[in-house]
Order: C-alpha cells, then sequence, then structure tokens
C-alpha cells in the first residue's frame, strides 16, 4: 500500500442480513417446487414443448453467500464504484 498510493482498501459489501437469514432449506425448496410447476405450465402453453434448461434465467445479481462476514477489496483512491 505504501509502494501504491493510488489504491486503497475498502469494505466490500456483506450480503443483506435479511437475504441471508432467507436462505434457509424452506425457501430454497419453495424456490426449487415453483420452478417445477412453471416448467409444467410452460409445457401445457406451448403445445407439450418443455422448456430448456438455458431458457431459464437468474435475476439475481448478488448471489448467494454463505459467509455474512465482510471482507476487504483493493480499488482506485477516490473511485465511487468498485465491481
Amino acid at each position: 500500500m505504501e509502494r501504491h498510493p493510488e489504491i486503497s482498501k475498502r469494505r466490500a459489501e456483506a450480503l443483506s442480513k435479511l437475504r441471508g437469514e432467507s436462505m434457509n432449506e424452506e425457501t430454497i425448496n419453495h424456490y426449487f417446487q415453483t420452478l417445477a410447476t412453471a416448467y409444467e405450465k410452460c409445457k401445457v402453453l406451448s403445445n407439450g414443448e418443455s422448456l430448456k434448461v438455458n431458457q431459464v434465467f437468474c435475476i439475481d445479481e448478488t448471489g448467494i453467500c454463505a459467509s455474512q462476514k465482510q471482507g476487504y477489496v483493493l480499488a482506485k483512491r477516490g473511485s465511487r464504484k468498485v465491481f
């Protein structure tokens, strides 16, 4: 860090507490049951043609993190959004 003053250490954003607490077996089972129902409805509505796996997209940008610890990232000093 001393050799590169243009870099700063920042805390990474953790998954929100509410989202973290909602990731449990019951919620995950409900998701897959809903997905199975959607597959069946699509098959009925498309005259027997099955929905393909590559036609299902995840719209969640954050993903699932098992740990609620906030880690650190290195970023250019003064930058506002770090990816």
